[in-house]
């Protein structure tokens, strides 16, 4: 059993950064769940209330709506440290497996990561980054960019800002190593924006076309450069271009200045090592506050995952602590694997495990009989194990493996029919405990979380605009309106995912036509953002600005159905400031016209009647 946790917990932890601080948490909280693997087994009143608790704390802590998977590794240790108890004697004996089983798993991570990445992860991405800006924008400068190179630019804006994210989990507490992912998130968004707003390129004249190739130049320059040690020749370079790029019209100016800044920033704090206090005080105070709110309602993913995982562990768990019945524990066992966050992956599980282990067992009827002995059993069930390790989780060939491997160890000490009969039986026994708790208790379909997901776009785009007019009476830091620009675009990646899927209950281009509507919505709110923060709107505007926001904020959400903003004067405000909002005001205007308000998400039932 401690092999398969830790076999799983490598396969998900080699994608990540891991740190000495990373491997410490794995250690500690190893431990501590083993003990309380244990305690489950002392009484049954310890088992009800910790198969209650422990798995929605997990999902609590370690998942969300852009990580619905983060709980698994952590409850399948807790799970199956339960489902094979040990007496008390052995306690020590489990405890010193698990504590080899983690120093195992940190030795192959680090040798993984010397063999696979050699150089910094943080550095390689930024390098990576660098020179994929400065091919795109050689496509801007020879007219050659399209639609897919915007898709190129958002795919990757995307991976960054789930890089950032993945970094924290419950507390959005942004350093160093966030900002510099969030950072270059903005410059792809910036970069997209203007591949997508085709108004500039009729203007755009020979010097244009230089200054672009230049920028490239120096972008594919940098990527070869740039360190974690001392960044301050490229910063120099940078500021010397910012100073001799010619006056463009509205859209190149902003564009220019903005990735210009940003690129100073990048080249700073990759040099750049967060303190504990530092960290502490990074962390968007607003936003945890908005976070925790919305995960304890009834209509977040994670809180209706949360309880249909408890009570499904509570339920399956109880049965084989208290059904005198050899090998019942496979019966939590089968429902923790065939329970997902997505109710649609769960239902696709409960189709292909039984395929899967009806062939299996077939397999071990026809075999088994046909090994010799003890070791070639032994054998056979580390292949099984071997080829289970290949094949991917959730298709039918996978429980096929996983099948075989069990089914030959339970035989060599019962009846080989036996074995075959209760696996089956206790897999269609788990397949109706998932099917009931997922179709009667806290369902959440795609659809719904695609309602809740627009609801949210507009409720941060409010957020944003919130933002603003506290950066016109004081410093904000970078970090806040980065968690909010991540919060949004894992969002809205997480829509435009739901609307590529075939069969949806939405006309699929209108959906589009939202989405990328609020995606230019919330390009030109990061505009204004970057006017205010390098100074570059004239102190006497704040007033009608804030009037603005304020009065934006009140009519986009919650309702977004009546704009009355004809009265607004938005040529006294600057040239940049004011072809930015008002290219806000057109997009606004079109979201209305869209309806909106028809995607906001239904009411939330308990439970399902």
């Amino acid at each position: 059993m401690v092999v398969s946790i830790f076999t799983t917990m490598f396969n998900i932890q080699r994608r990540r950064q891991n740190s000495i601080g990373n491997f410490i948490k794995i250690f500690f909280i190893s431990i501590f769940l083993c003990l309380l693997a244990f305690l489950t087994t002392v009484n049954p009143v310890y088992c009800l209330i910790l198969n209650f608790c422990i798995p929605f704390l997990l999902v609590f802590l370690q998942s969300s709506r852009f990580n619905p998977k983060g709980y698994f590794s952590y409850a399948m240790l807790f799970i199956f440290l339960e489902l094979m108890p040990v007496p008390a004697s052995e306690l020590p004996r489990e405890l010193t497996a698990v504590m080899f089983s983690v120093g195992f798993l940190v030795a192959a991570l680090v040798l993984y990561t010397l063999i696979f990445h050699p150089s910094s992860k943080k550095e390689l991405d930024i390098r990576f980054g660098l020179k994929e800006l400065a091919d795109v924008l050689e496509q801007l400068a020879e007219g050659n960019a399209d639609y897919k190179t915007r898709g190129r630019l958002l795919d990757l804006e995307h991976k960054f800002h789930l890089t950032a994210y993945n970094n924290h989990k419950f507390i959005p507490v942004h350093n160093s190593h966030t900002k510099l992912y969030d950072m270059f998130s903005i410059l792809f968004q910036r970069a997209a924006y203007l591949v997508h707003d085709t108004t500039w390129q009729t203007e755009m004249d020979a010097e244009h076309i230089r200054e672009l190739q230049e920028l490239a130049e120096f972008l594919r320059y940098a990527s070869q450069n740039i360190n974690t040690r001392n960044n301050d020749p490229l910063i120099r370079q940078a500021r010397v271009f910012l100073n001799e790029m010619k006056d463009a019209d509205g859209r190149l100016r902003i564009f220019f200045r903005s990735f210009l800044h940003m690129l100073i920033l990048i080249f700073r704090y990759i040099t750049t090592e967060d303190t504990i206090g530092a960290r502490w005080n990074k962390i968007c105070w607003a936003e945890l506050s908005v976070h925790i709110k919305r995960i304890c309602s009834l209509e977040s993913l994670e809180m209706r995952f949360a309880l249909r995982f408890s009570i499904i562990m509570t339920a399956g768990c109880a049965v084989n602590a208290f059904v005198n019945v050899t090998h019942a524990y496979w019966i939590p066992l089968n429902a923790f694997l065939l329970l997902q966050p997505d109710y649609e992956e769960s239902a696709h599980r409960m189709k292909t495990r039984p395929i899967g282990t009806i062939i299996g067992c077939c397999v071990e009827y026809l075999v088994y009989p046909l090994l010799p002995g003890i070791g070639w059993k032994l054998l056979f069930a580390v292949a099984m194990l071997c080829l289970m390790y290949c094949a991917t989780p959730g298709t039918w060939n996978h429980p096929i493996f996983s099948t075989c491997y069990a089914l030959t160890l339970a035989s060599m000490t019962m009846n080989e029919t036996l074995a075959i009969e209760l696996r089956v039986v206790y897999l269609l026994l788990a397949v109706l405990l998932v099917f009931i708790v997922n179709r009667f208790f806290f369902p959440t379909r795609r659809e719904t979380q695609f309602r809740c997901n627009i609801k949210e776009l507009l409720r941060l785009h409010n957020s944003y605009w919130e933002l603003i007019k506290e950066s016109m009476t004081h410093h904000t830091d970078i970090s806040v309106s980065s968690e909010i620009l991540s919060l949004f675009h894992m969002t809205y990646e997480q829509a435009v995912d739901y609307i590529k899927k075939p069969g949806i209950p939405f006309d699929p281009e209108y959906c589009r036509q939202v989405m990328l509507t609020l995606w230019h919505m919330f390009s030109e709110l990061e505009q204004i953002e970057y006017l205010l923060q390098t100074n570059s709107i004239d102190r006497k505007c704040y007033p009608d600005l804030y009037h603005i926001a304020d009065r934006i904020q009140k009519q986009i959400y919650p309702s977004c159905t009546n704009l009355a903003w004809d009265d607004l004067h938005l040529q006294d405000l600057g040239d940049d400031l004011s072809y930015v909002l008002e290219q806000y005001m057109k997009n606004a205007k079109r979201l209305i016209q869209l309806h909106v308000t028809s995607l906001y998400p239904k009411r939330y039932h308990l439970v399902r009647s």
